[in-house]
């Protein structure tokens, strides 16, 4: 018997009042059922444990993948590459309500931004745990990319981004969204900086017209020229 076989019947016993040493032990059909739907419940839950995790080196390995891409192309003189890291705070958008987020919730971004002349591309990841907008969802990972454009220190632009929502009701992909962002580049040196940023997402263009203040979000990414 593995740890874990001993760490759900021993919980079984504590909440059903019931003693089994095995599945073969249960008196009745109804025991049976409902000791197997325990230990269903209790293995779940182990895998939701371990998905961070997964998660985390899903992340790990993109980046990784993103640098020797933007390595590749370090030779252009008039090219700057940026790793940005950052986080950002979530609201319960209004009009927008598949997205899982509530006020207060956030989210942490890892990107890759290549800069030439008065713009840049921004390819990013961002993580949320455990979204409180949706109780059933474990967390969202959002591909994102984002054209930016940008006049001394402030940054204005549109980007697209796609979530994968990991839920105790079935995991899935959300369809193709959009945001503006607008902001300012605070400069530290010339390889380190901070961007202070807001963001307006929408689910499509028709509904761009239903703005509201009250569903912008905020976030700061602090970047690193290599």
């Amino acid at each position: 018997m593995t740890d874990l076989d001993a760490t759900v019947l021993e919980n079984f016993a504590v909440t059903s009042g019931t003693r089994v040493a095995s599945m073969e032990d249960a008196e009745d059909e109804r025991e049976r059922k409902r000791f197997q739907d325990f230990v269903k419940n209790c293995r779940h839950r182990r895998r939701t444990r371990q998905s961070p995790k997964k998660v985390l080196g899903a992340i790990v390995c993109s980046v990784l993948l993103t640098l020797v891409a933007a390595t590749s192309l370090a030779a252009d003189p008039k090219i700057e590459h940026k790793v940005s890291i950052g986080t950002r705070w979530h609201i319960h958008h209004s009009e927008f309500d598949s997205l899982p987020f509530d006020q207060g919730d956030f989210s942490y971004l890892v990107a890759y931004e290549c800069h030439e002349g008065m713009a840049f591309w921004q390819l990013g990841i961002d993580y949320a745990p455990d979204p409180s907008g949706d109780k059933s969802a474990d967390y969202v990972l959002t591909p994102q990319i984002s054209l930016i454009v940008k006049e001394r220190f402030w940054r204005g632009g549109i980007g697209a981004l796609k979530s994968y929502i990991a839920s105790d009701k079935g995991d899935n992909w959300m369809d193709v969204y959009w945001q503006f962002n607008f902001g300012i580049h605070i400069p530290f040196s010339g390889r380190i900086g901070l961007d202070v940023n807001s963001y307006y997402v929408f689910e499509e263009w028709g509904k761009i017209k239903a703005f509201d203040t009250s569903d912008i979000e905020f976030g700061v990414l602090l970047n690193f020229k290599f």
